[in-house]
């Protein structure tokens, strides 16, 4: 009896052992086919650790990649903040597979490449440089041009990203303003502006500035900027790129505070020379939509400024007229 016992006992331990491995051995496969698809994508930090994943779906999705290969696919996701940004992604792998890398925007549903690499063979690693990604979730498809039935093993996967400055970060990528006899506004933004202590920076080294220009038709011209709240907007303007010198009325102004609206009257202007608007925050804050800037016409003179709109007296015999 106690022989029986035992061996019952010994029997349910080694069922339970089994069915333990079992249930480990289902967990690893399931999270091992985990980022297959697009919509069971792996997330992936940009600029943050490097993964090591093995690639081993079989099911290729259609027409893609679209630079070579469409076997042996993994899905990978990462978010783009603080935009826009130059992405590297690489990819080193361990065996001898034919490696291809795409980088999509959009959705699942809909997806749109914004770049694709397959410039080595078998055993190679590849690298994608994608320029100016604006802020939001990408996809990327890693896969193996080979196809057939082993794994694709990475030793890394990495995604980094550098923040790029606006078009107009540097005075000779000024956005050009029209003057107009009321204010018809520009929105500017200072996110991903950066210290270029170019000659006639208002500040030098922490301004994170922008620049705008204007052509003059007149003598005399009025820039406004009106700063949203949490900017505190600073202008100057000077006379040309890479100078130091100020039209009158052109000197670094900061009257205002947060949500203030700062006004430079500029007079003494060449008609037909173009200066340059230099703004940015007090404190070299970078904010998205944070200002409206527009250029003034000198306003009207009087009806009879000049001798054809001279005003018509009437001759009048009284002395005391």
């Amino acid at each position: 009896m106690k022989n029986h016992y035992s061996n019952f006992i010994l029997s349910s331990k080694i069922e339970y052992r089994l069915l333990i491995i079992l249930l480990i051995c289902s967990f690893t496969q399931y999270s091992f086919s985990q980022g297959n698809t697009c919509g069971a994508a792996t997330p992936i930090t940009l600029n943050g650790a490097c993964l090591s994943p093995t690639i081993s779906d079989a099911v290729d999705t259609a027409g893609y990649p679209t630079c070579g290969g469409n076997n042996r696919e993994g899905w990978f996701t990462f978010d783009v903040t603080g935009g826009p940004m130059d992405v590297t992604v690489s990819g080193v792998q361990a065996g001898n597979r034919d490696l291809v890398l795409q980088v999509f925007s959009g959705n699942c549903a809909s997806l749109v490449s914004d770049g694709c690499v397959n410039a080595t063979g078998n055993g190679g690693d590849e690298t994608l440089n994608i320029t100016n990604l604006a802020n939001g979730t990408y996809y990327l498809l890693v896969a193996d041009e080979r196809g057939g039935n082993s794994d694709m093993d990475l030793t890394q996967l990495c995604i980094t990203g550098i923040t790029i400055g606006p078009a107009n970060d540097t005075c000779s990528g000024a956005i050009s303003l029209t003057s107009n006899a009321t204010c018809i506004p520009t929105t500017g933004s200072t996110t991903g502006a950066t210290d270029n202590n170019e000659t006639g920076d208002c500040i030098n080294g922490t301004e994170n500035a922008v620049w705008y220009s204007f052509v003059a038709t007149a003598a005399s011209h009025t820039v406004v900027v009106d700063g949203i709240p949490g900017f505190n907007a600073v202008v100057g303007v000077i006379s040309g790129c890479g100078s130091n010198t100020r039209p009158t009325g052109g000197a670094c102004t900061n009257n205002t505070n947060d949500d203030g609206i700062e006004t430079l009257n500029l007079t003494g202007l060449t008609i037909g020379n173009t200066y340059y608007i230099q703004v940015h925050d007090f404190n070299g804050d970078q904010t998205a939509n944070a200002f409206d800037i527009c250029v003034l016409d000198p306003p009207p003179g009087p009806a009879n400024d000049e001798c054809s709109g001279a005003i018509v007296l009437t001759v009048n015999t009284d002395i005391n007229c």
